[in-house]
């Protein structure tokens, strides 16, 4: 047996062979230890980036907000239009958010928490003078601003900006240092991969001499270095689709990215994402790719996917393998279904036929689901409340403001373009009649009646809009002025013919007046054109009600 004792290296054929291996072994480890430790700290500089942008958003919400609350006082002060106070009250709240949301954010920074807990009395006191002038504006009509809240404003951008060169220098560093890592891992996984190749090889060359084990320990590392490149490009993939849903504007923008990018990560598996509509009654397909049928249609009810009753992940197998949901196709294979999950609400579905083994195919699925879900989200919160901003919520038309902007836009386009714009003023006749007989509620269902009447009576292009109270505008663009009398009779004609009920009485008939006039025939201004079409409406109203009159 002493032949064969390791302690004695001329007569052991084993030394080499087990020093090898452990080599192999140890550069395994410590590949594997280095690759840990660079991932965990790139993941902390992609947060550190993250984090910094969030900190100079909010860190330029405290001048805009003010600038916007400080414009729409402004604009109060010389209409005395209350619209022009819609924006003041959020803008205000958006700053307080944001120092609120500041002081969390740099409490690990104590250059930034100094400069923060300088800055905040300072905002607040700003704050406090913007409630103080729309008092004294409301109260006595003096809107001047004070020598103080100007200095204000100017310490508050000197100070918020000085933060956000701080936080710059900072995203500038730390950005670096997530690049330093990034090509750190790159060099760092094809050596170790190369090292340990050749150990182990050489180790296997040594001890058994056969080509067989040689060609499956190289097919094993050639799989390994696969998935390696792999998850490599699936990473790429993932932050490019995180990057572009991030700048997108729109669902159907979303949706657009998703359709290019998603099947380069499903390169074998057919695949479609549906969306929840508004309703939440009906999901549609917005995305398919693939050869196979992933979906018996195009749209179905959310009591068809097995995914959404259950709230997680459901695999629909063929024959009597498993439950099939009732939307999927003609596909030969199983198929994943995924909901897509944001703040804990359902805003669509992702189906992928599986091809293949069905782990990575979920990996890869529940990673386009989190980022394709999140994005969704965020986009139909923005458009909501872009919405909310522009709509009045209890006709559906567009407010005052909105339409004030939109007729000043189409005006310099008809100027461009030498074409004319068409302007009807309405007003509900004996309004108060309504509210009076019938309740308050009576009289907002006369005014969401009318407004969805409105809505299917209007081109795409025209904007209807609730001015105020009863009285109700719209705006069509390119329209002479006997087609906007025409339309004008149309809608008389079609609000005079309602059948209004309201908690089973008939509360009508209802009747609009109208004024009707046009740009640029009355006016080469938008004051100028409404004060014609309201002076029409005044007229009608005079004469009886119940009928069009088209300005002089």
């Amino acid at each position: 047996m002493k032949g064969y004792s390791l302690r004695r290296g001329p007569r052991s054929p084993l030394r080499l062979p087990v020093v090898g291996l452990v080599c192999a072994v140890v550069v395994l480890v410590s590949l594997g230890w280095v690759s840990y430790r660079e991932t965990v700290e790139q993941e902390v500089a992609t947060a550190l980036v993250e984090h910094t942008h969030v900190v100079i958003e909010e860190l330029q919400k405290l001048p805009a907000g003010i600038a916007v609350a400080e414009s729409g006082l402004r604009g109060y002060a010389l209409k005395r239009d209350e619209g022009m106070l819609d924006e003041l009250d959020p803008a205000m709240r958006e700053v307080e958010e944001a120092l609120r949301s500041l002081r969390d954010l740099v409490k690990d920074n104590p250059a930034q928490r100094r400069r923060h807990e300088l800055l905040e009395p300072k905002v607040a006191r700003r704050l406090q003078l913007l409630r103080e002038r729309l008092e004294a504006v409301r109260s006595s009509g003096d809107g001047v601003i004070a020598p103080e809240a100007r200095h204000l404003t100017l310490e508050i951008r000197a100070m918020s900006g000085e933060m956000v060169q701080e936080e710059l220098r900072l995203l500038e560093r730390r950005t670096t240092t997530r690049e330093e890592r990034i090509r750190r891992i790159r060099v760092i996984s094809p050596l170790g991969i190369f090292a340990s190749i050749s150990l182990v090889a050489g180790a296997f060359l040594l001890v058994y001499g056969e080509v067989k084990n040689r060609r499956r320990a190289e097919r094993a590392t050639e799989k390994h270095g696969a998935r390696l490149r792999e998850l490599v490009r699936e990473t790429a993939l993932m932050l490019q689709m995180g990057e572009l849903l991030s700048a997108c504007r729109s669902v159907s923008e979303a949706t657009e990215v998703v359709g290019r990018l998603a099947p380069q990560f499903f390169l074998d598996e057919a695949g479609a994402i549906c969306i929840l509509n508004e309703s939440q009654n009906l999901l549609e397909a917005e995305v398919e790719w693939g050869k196979d049928a992933v979906l018996a249609g195009k749209t179905f009810a959310p009591d068809d996917c097995w995914a959404l009753r259950r709230g997680k992940p459901h695999r629909s197998q063929q024959g009597d393998a498993g439950v099939r949901c009732g939307h999927a196709g003609d596909a030969q294979h199983a198929m994943l279904c995924l909901p897509l999950l944001a703040h804990g609400h359902v805003v669509g579905t992702l189906h992928v036929v599986e091809v293949g083994d069905a782990e990575p195919i979920q990996r890869r699925a529940m990673v386009v689901g989190e980022q394709v879900g999140m994005a969704l989200s965020n986009l139909r919160l923005r458009e909501t409340l872009r919405n909310q901003s522009i709509r009045d919520a209890l006709t559906g038309l567009y407010n005052r403001r909105y339409t004030d902007e939109t007729l000043e836009r189409e005006m310099r386009r008809a100027e461009r373009e030498s074409s004319s714009i068409g302007v009807l003023v309405m007003d509900v006749d004996f309004f108060k009649k309504f509210n009076d007989s019938f309740g308050h509620q009576a009289g907002d269902h006369v005014l969401s009646s009318i407004g969805a009447l409105l809505r299917k009576k209007t081109r795409g292009a025209d904007v209807a809009s609730r001015m105020g109270g009863e009285e109700l505008a719209l705006v069509m663009p390119a329209s002479s002025l006997e087609a906007a009398a025409t339309r004008a009779e149309e809608i008389r004609a079609a609000v005079a013919e309602m059948d209004v009920t309201h908690e089973g009485r008939n509360i009508g008939p209802v009747t609009l007046s109208i004024g009707v006039a046009a740009f640029p025939q009355h006016g080469a201004t938008s004051d100028d054109v409404i004060r014609v079409a309201d002076a029409a409406l005044y007229r009608a109203k005079r004469e009886g009600r119940n009928r069009v009159i088209v300005a002089d």
